[in-house]
């Protein structure tokens, strides 16, 4: 049978015409796909080597059989049009005689085999070279009657008039054919001048337009009516014929991409306009007047949107239809959204009715990929632009087509750690993607005969300076940076750089190396990477287009799903991918800083080896002695505080310090007074503002025999040292203001690690100096520093991230005011303040307790809530005890030292009963032993207590809290609601008369 048709094939050309017939009747069935000798049209298609294939005979006796008598030309042409799907058949009809041909045989009014002509050109066109030669292509004209159309029995059209030659483009001509061809609704085709309908010419448009070249041969302007040829195409949008609409559609969004058009595009007829650079004015399109009609419905639309649809789309007919097809459907809205491109094209959609149409559309589609684009065209619409906030020009949502002469995908190779590569390598090149790699991965690929290109064959420059330059060049990271912006495609294309779509790089072992107990400075220099970091942050940056893998353990999970999706992977492998890269480069850079931070800041070095200013301190220790080496740094800038005397911090220390200075700080920022704060264990004991002393509180307080005045920074600090002195016996103090005399005085009695203020004077100085033989750790603190807006801490290896509280506590937080008491006096708002920013620094949950401008009992870190009132209230009433008039007058013998008489009185205001040697070495401190004070005694003198505020980090659970709370004076309640039982505790606040305000702000501390 094949021998058989292969002897046919020689009687395509005999001289008898009835001969040819019968030979191309019997071949016609062989030239679909499917068919099983189609290979006789082929063969000689398919030798290798570089010399091009010679044209077989069978297809150029089919070219030639085209101008035959119409029933063979009708046969051949169908025979074209079936072999014309292979890429191998489609550069011998390209060739410009037949494309000449086959263009004017269209054009020619009369040509009965027009439409068979398009669907062959239609075939045709998704070649770039034919593309290329049909938009040079220029067609004579005698008398508007293209020269090159005739058949061989075709009748020679007649001239009207003397003959006048002109040569116009092929592609306008093909336009105007293309519309002279639309049906005209009643009219018989056999009554109609033309022939053909060329619907198929609307395939050609689309093919053309997938190479910029033809984008801008649509988007040209004819002189003589100073419209785009594109305009003449923008009606079909709704004509009855799918391909005829579908063709249209996909030209409308090839042009799209071409955004120095959009606005030529949507502005209307009326107005004049160019598409730069070009400066000749022609009409404007109207298009949304065509794009959004076949997406409209019948709905009705508000008489305030209405106004902003085209005319086109406003008061619709019940009967109208949406485009039925759903993937003209998606087309249309893959237009639009890439008009969305351009900053000014969104701004003529918004005011347009766009996102009216569509979001009508979105209530009925039914379509998952139309509703997708739908919701992205939405997003881009819908998004806040003011003029501080919009973008000229965004990524394009739309993957942008390519021709057969696309490049292939490549992926850039560079890698230290070379486990699984050669899997790796092996399935990115059986999947078709061309492979670059530099020097050892190159190296080792090649050698497992897997193919693979050097990068230097695309920077065309050698590795240099011993392998520290491989990939530092524009053609790399252009490739790899580029994003899919029209802009950014130009300046590939002028640069002649590929794009580079998959990065494999892992980075020099500089962790590892530092780590070897022999390594040197020199060693740790050299296995700094940085041309393997630069395509890790390239990459990954530009990841909405480029893959980057930074992990070998990751190459077989990406391989499975880049098969299995056909050469790409999801978006949320994508952002995985990346994010891996970004967190590599940061630990990588974390590690370097870390290194030279040791190199270089340590407090062992001279001035001269210092890396100018101080990143790092050394700490004595962490938390316990055993925890060495331990040490605090910033990883840019300087640290915030420096040390203004000898002593060094401890890790506790400083966590102390930290916390209190970020608490006076904000004290001050909120009342405008002076602040201290007594810090233990990341808990404040006592925090306070500088309210004058009166004199029994002098008392209670200690500093009533301080020669030097009391400044409202000492009145602070003795207030907040003497809220509970049992708990701030060794603190670390935070002065919100520069320590003065009287401040350092009173520092000086007591038993302290430390104190951090944003400055000292020289007499406070001199006065610190002389504490602890000159050890005392006195730390100055920046007070311009602003911390950074996230935090983060390792906990068991595992970092955790927050945003860094900044909530601000103000009067206005306490506004909210749920009991039936509103009476909040000035002076219980500065308490409330106080009291809440206490806890805002205090290890949860916490209460606390305030009075006059100090904290008087703080319960903190208990897992229930009332056991921290309970805590906080006991702590307050011991406060309150310490004001009775026995307290004091109590007569300590001479030589009792302050830390003593603090733990004596703390053992007689907490009533409990002493036994044996206790007894009596608290019996010692006495000239009088004191009585014990009756019950009687202590519910008159608690009686007495009251304006006291009380405020909590989160909600009171059961009025239990509100209770407790009153036994202890309490007057002024804070917390911030939102339990199920805050019925129950604003009830208990009104039983009592309590003003309770409900904050909205959790302020838990950890």
């Amino acid at each position: 049978m094949e021998s058989q048709l292969k002897e046919l094939l020689g009687f395509l050309h005999d001289r008898n015409p009835q001969v040819r017939h019968i030979a191309l009747e019997n071949l016609l069935p062989q030239t679909p796909k499917e068919a099983p000798y189609r290979r006789i049209f082929l063969e000689q298609l398919s030798g290798g080597g570089l010399a091009p294939s010679k044209e077989p005979e069978s297809i150029r006796d089919l070219k030639l059989l085209c101008r035959d008598q119409t029933a063979i030309a009708h046969n051949a042409f169908r025979a074209l049009v079936n072999l014309s799907d292979s890429a191998l058949v489609i550069p011998f009809l390209g060739e410009p005689k037949f494309l000449e041909f086959l263009v004017a045989y269209i054009l020619n009014t009369g040509a009965l085999l027009a439409d068979l002509a398009t669907m062959v050109l239609s075939n045709m066109t998704v070649n770039p070279n034919v593309i290329q030669t049909l938009l040079s292509l220029k067609i004579q004209l005698e008398n508007d009657h293209p020269v090159a159309s005739r058949a061989s029995t075709a009748p020679v059209p007649t001239p009207t008039g003397p003959i006048r030659t002109r040569e116009e483009n092929a592609i306008f001509l093909l336009v105007d054919a293309f519309v002279d061809a639309a049906a005209v609704p009643g009219e018989s085709k056999e009554g109609r001048k033309r022939k053909g309908d060329l619907h198929f010419l609307a395939s050609v448009f689309a093919n053309i337009t997938v190479a910029p070249a033809g984008r801008l041969a649509l988007l040209s302007l004819r002189s003589e009516t100073s419209e785009f040829a594109l305009a003449k195409l923008l009606s079909f949008t709704e004509h009855p014929d799918t391909i005829r609409r579908g063709g249209v559609a996909s030209t409308l969004k090839n042009c799209a991409f071409h955004s120095p058009a959009h606005l030529a595009m949507l502005r209307p007829e009326d107005e004049m306009i160019a598409i730069p650079p070009s400066t000749e004015e022609g009409k404007g399109m109207n298009l949304l007047s065509f794009l959004l009609l076949p997406l409209a419905g019948p709905e009705e639309f508000d008489l305030e949107d209405v106004d902003k649809l085209p005319v086109s789309v406003q008061f619709l007919p019940d009967t109208k239809k949406r485009e039925p097809d759903q993937f003209i459907r998606l087309t249309h809205i893959e237009t639009l959204l890439l008009l969305c491109t351009t900053r000014l094209a969104r701004e003529f959609m918004r005011a347009n009715g766009v996102y009216e149409v569509v979001q009508k559309m979105h209530e009925t589609e039914q379509s998952p990929p139309v509703v997708e684009h739908i919701e992205r065209l939405v997003n881009l619409l819908k998004r806040d632009e003011g003029p501080d906030t919009a973008i000229e020009e965004v990524p394009l949502e739309v993957a942008e087509p390519k021709t057969d002469a696309a490049e292939v995908k490549k992926a850039l190779l560079s890698v230290y750690d070379k486990s699984n590569l050669l899997d790796l390598a092996k399935g990115l090149k059986e999947s078709g993607v061309r492979l670059l790699g530099s020097g050892g991965t190159a190296k080792q690929i090649r050698e497992a005969s897997i193919e693979i290109n050097d990068v230097s064959d695309i920077t065309k420059a050698p590795e240099m300076l011993g392998g520290r330059v491989k990939t530092l060049h524009p053609a790399v990271h252009g490739g790899i940076l580029a994003r899919s912006i029209p802009s950014d495609q130009a300046d590939l294309t002028a640069q002649a750089i590929s794009p580079i779509s998959i990065v494999v790089c892992n980075l020099y072992p500089f962790e590892a190396t530092v780590a070897k107990p022999d390594c040197t400075l020199a060693n740790a220099v050299e296995d700094i990477d940085i041309g393997g970091v630069t395509l890790l942050r390239a990459a990954a940056k530009n990841h909405e287009r480029v893959i980057v893998l930074s992990d070998p353990a990751d190459y077989a999970e990406f391989l499975d799903a880049w098969k299995s999706g056909n050469g790409t992977i999801s978006s949320s492998l994508r952002n995985k991918f990346a994010l891996k890269a970004f967190e590599m480069t940061s630990a990588y850079d974390s590690a370097i800083s870390g290194y030279f931070r040791e190199q270089y800041a340590s407090s062992d070095l001279s001035p001269e080896q210092l890396a100018g200013e101080v990143q790092r301190t050394p700490l004595r220790y962490g938390a316990n002695p055993h925890q060495k080496p331990a040490q605090a740094f910033v990883t840019k800038g300087k640290l915030p505080f420096k040390g203004a005397l000898a002593g060094s911090p401890g890790y506790i220390n400083l966590l102390d310090a930290l916390n209190a200075y970020a608490l006076v700080s904000e004290l001050q920022e909120a009342l405008q007074l002076p602040a201290a704060a007594s810090f233990k264990h990341v808990s404040p004991a006592g925090a306070a503002v500088g309210l004058e002393l009166n004199d029994v509180e002098k008392i209670v307080y200690g500093v009533e025999d301080l020669k030097e005045p009391l400044t409202p920074l000492a009145c602070a600090y003795a207030r907040a040292r003497g809220a509970d002195r049992m708990s701030s016996f060794g603190d670390f103090i935070a002065l919100s203001a520069p320590c003065d005399l009287a401040t350092a005085k009173i520092i000086s009695r007591e038993v302290s690690d430390g104190v951090i203020a944003p400055g000292y004077s020289e007499e406070a100085l001199e006065v610190l100096k002389k504490k602890k033989a000159g050890e005392y750790c006195v730390l100055e603190m920046d007070p311009t520093y602003v911390p950074e807006k996230s935090e983060t801490r390792q906990v068991f290896g595992i970092s955790l991230q927050q945003n860094r509280n900044d909530a601000k506590i103000t009067p206005e937080l306490f506004s909210n005011i749920v009991s039936a008491n509103k009476d909040l006096p000035r002076q219980a708002v500065i308490d409330l303040i106080v009291a809440t920013l206490a806890l805002k620094y205090t290890q949860s949950n916490s209460v606390a307790y305030a009075l006059r401008g100090s904290i008087i009992g703080l319960g903190a870190g208990q897992q229930s809530r009332i056991h921290c009132t309970r805590l906080a209230g006991s702590k307050a009433d011991n406060w309150w005890l310490r004001h009775h008039p026995r307290v004091l007058e109590f007569p300590f013998k001479k030589g009792v030292k302050r830390a003593e008489k603090a733990n004596a009185i703390d053992l007689f205001v907490g009533g409990e009963e002493l036994e044996g040697g206790e007894k009596a070495q608290w019996e010692s401190l006495f000239e009088t032993v004191p009585a014990p004070l009756s019950a009687e005694e202590r519910r008159a003198h608690a009686a007495k207590l009251d304006g006291v505020v009380c405020s909590s980090d989160a909600f009171f659970p059961f009025p239990d809290n509100v209770h407790r709370a009153r036994k202890s004076g309490v007057k002024y309640l804070a917390a911030p609601g939102g339990s199920v039982m805050d019925a129950e505790c604003i009830k208990a606040a009104d039983e009592h008369g309590i003003v309770f305000a409900h904050t909205s702000l959790r302020l838990f501390h950890h």
